[in-house]
């Protein structure tokens, strides 16, 4: 039945809206960082508008993220504050999305509104209300609770008028984010918890439809070649794909009690190493775990419906980054959690009715005390975990505190290692740095940012033999033309022409020359400048500079003095101290 709305429901949203922004609102000044930087630049390659549609910087279909990334491109980075506005606002979007589903799925309307709280101010989310790269999450989000909204209207005899938006939705649910292909499940899910006949004409026509449109979403996400890179820092290459599925039980019960118990806990890079991370019997109880949770789903689903139907919601929306189907996702993402935790959301609102239920019944005083009792522990469970958003907000303040408390987070988390390392050496603290990557090397040698450091910090300390071995080994392991690779050039030229290499380090900083985006395109222009001024190729010099100066405008004041320089006495010319 549809229900009109109220005033004192829109400004209940309205004032969960505004809690959401204060438990955000630390983290509005952080510095654009990892994945920012890398769509960022990808973006910049964009001819036209038309080039959304291609692959974002991690070789998946995206188009609504490379739009807003595109936008920023075309129209200037905007300002710390503005950028996070527009992840912001499209976190409030995907919550008044999920109340607008919920207030239709759960009979009482402030029932709905608490599951919406608990969705809406969870810690495990403060990574996609702040990080502009989570951004097609909450947008997904928000276009499948529309989805499934409007698949339930099509049922109220309009079909005609519903079905066509609901497949609209659906579309843009999943260009948004690819895990949105488990909408089409959810619909099934939807009809099953509403009573309706699954085999019936009206709901095959409706199967049909949808399946229709996720094909079309797949043809096209084929044809323009975005597929998953299996090549992930986050896992061994000697990992098997059994060894993966076998894992995934795990991943799923440490997204699962992250979710109830997020304190202390925060993953975004995490790390998963086989024998390792979590010894075999821990696998076997994963899998016991995700038995019972599949025995929960079908034992509640008469006496407990909302329990049965948040709980089927978490496994079918945990699925397509789960690993069963072994596809190389990272293993433990807080991210990975936004879009299955609308299940438990649910599932924990349809169990407060229940003891709230048991409250104002006429039972033992045993039983409405244990029921009192456990709703209190929920309410003090889910406003702690308000107040940790609000922590874990301010650490994207802090890159170095974020970072290691990711490493805290539990242990062999290399790649938050690896980034603490990175962190401190831009800060100058080259021993703390080569301490945390020097442990994670060992631990993942096939990780490049670990051998980046040691070989930066070893070209630094004039072992040079020994950069020219990391570094090379670190761009052994890159994919062409990454930040990093270029990075490892760019200091693997410095080793080589302390080594009296010329030919090689040339060869080194050309590479970087390619890409005009790259970050360390300038400073290589610069020490190739310095290269052929010492072999006494002034010309070349001079020619080195004059088309950085085309190139880099920003820079004139800098690229000039060094020109006057040259030509008045190429002698005086000093080649440039290397980068940090």
């Amino acid at each position: 039945m549809r229900l009109p709305w109220t005033w004192q429901e829109i400004a209940a949203l309205f004032l969960l809206c505004l809690v959401v922004l204060l438990l955000a609102a630390p983290g509005m000044g952080s510095a654009l960082m990892l994945d920012d930087l890398d769509q960022l630049q990808h973006v910049q390659q964009f001819h036209s508008w038309k080039d959304v549609l291609k692959q974002d910087c991690y070789g998946l279909f995206r188009p609504i993220k490379n739009a807003l990334y595109y936008a920023a491109h075309v129209n200037g980075t905007p300002s710390l504050t503005a950028w996070h506005s527009i992840n912001l606002a499209a976190y409030l979007a995907a919550t008044a999305g999920v109340y607008l589903f919920l207030r239709e799925l759960i009979p009482a309307r402030a029932w709905a509104f608490a599951g919406t709280c608990l969705w809406a101010t969870s810690s495990t989310q403060a990574t996609t209300a702040v990080w502009m790269s989570c951004v097609h999450i909450s947008v997904a989000v928000f276009f499948t609770c529309l989805a499934l909204r409007l698949h339930d209207r099509s049922w109220s005899g309009r079909t005609g008028r519903w079905l066509p938006a609901t497949l609209l939705a659906m579309f843009l649910a999943m260009a948004s984010y690819e895990t949105a292909i488990c909408v089409a499940p959810l619909c099934v899910l939807l009809d099953h918890h509403r009573g309706r006949r699954i085999f019936s004409k009206p709901a095959l026509l409706r199967y049909s439809a949808i399946a229709l449109v996720t094909a079309a979403y797949l043809g096209v996400r084929i044809t323009q070649g975005a597929t998953y890179q299996a090549l992930n820092p986050a896992f061994d290459p000697a990992l098997t794909g059994w060894q993966l599925s076998v894992s995934s039980p795990w991943f799923l019960w440490k997204h699962f009690s992250m979710w109830f118990f997020p304190f202390g806990r925060i993953e975004f890079v995490s790390a998963y190493l086989w024998g390792k991370s979590a010894p075999l019997w821990h696998l076997g109880l994963a899998w016991g775990f995700l038995a019972a949770l599949i025995a929960t789903v079908v034992f509640t689903r008469k006496r407990l419906p909302l329990v049965s139907f948040g709980l089927a919601w978490f496994l079918i929306a945990s699925f397509p980054a789960s690993n069963l189907i072994p596809v190389r996702s990272g293993p433990i993402e807080d991210y990975y959690l936004v879009f299955p935790s609308v299940g438990l959301a649910i599932a924990l609102s349809g169990a407060a009715m229940a003891l709230a239920k048991l409250v104002t019944s006429r039972r033992e005083v045993v039983i409405r005390t244990v029921a009192i009792t456990s709703l209190v522990v929920i309410a003090a469970g889910k406003i702690a975990s308000g107040a940790y958003f609000h922590h874990q907000a301010g650490l994207w303040t802090r890159p170095l505190d974020l970072y290691l408390s990711i490493v805290a987070t539990r242990p062999l988390q290399v790649q938050a290692m690896n980034l603490a390392a990175r962190e401190l050496y831009s800060r100058g603290d080259r021993s703390t740095a080569a301490m945390l990557a020097g442990e994670a090397q060992p631990l993942a040698p096939w990780h490049p940012s670990s051998q980046m450091i040691l070989g930066a910090i070893a070209c630094d300390e004039g072992r040079h033999e020994e950069a020219i071995s990391r570094l090379t080994d670190c761009i052994a392991h890159l994919k062409g033309g990454s930040n990093l690779e270029d990075y490892c050039q760019l200091r693997l030229g410095d080793s080589l022409a302390a080594l009296g290499k010329s030919a090689e380090a040339r060869e080194a900083w050309v590479r970087i020359l390619v890409r005009q985006s790259s970050p360390q395109h300038f400073d290589a222009t610069l020490r190739l400048a310095g290269l052929y001024r010492r072999e006494g190729n002034r010309e070349k010099a001079i020619q080195t500079l004059q088309r950085s100066l085309s190139l880099h405008p920003e820079r004139s004041a800098e690229i000039g003095a060094i020109l006057r320089d040259l030509v008045q006495d190429p002698s005086s010319i000093t080649p440039p101290a290397p980068v940090e």
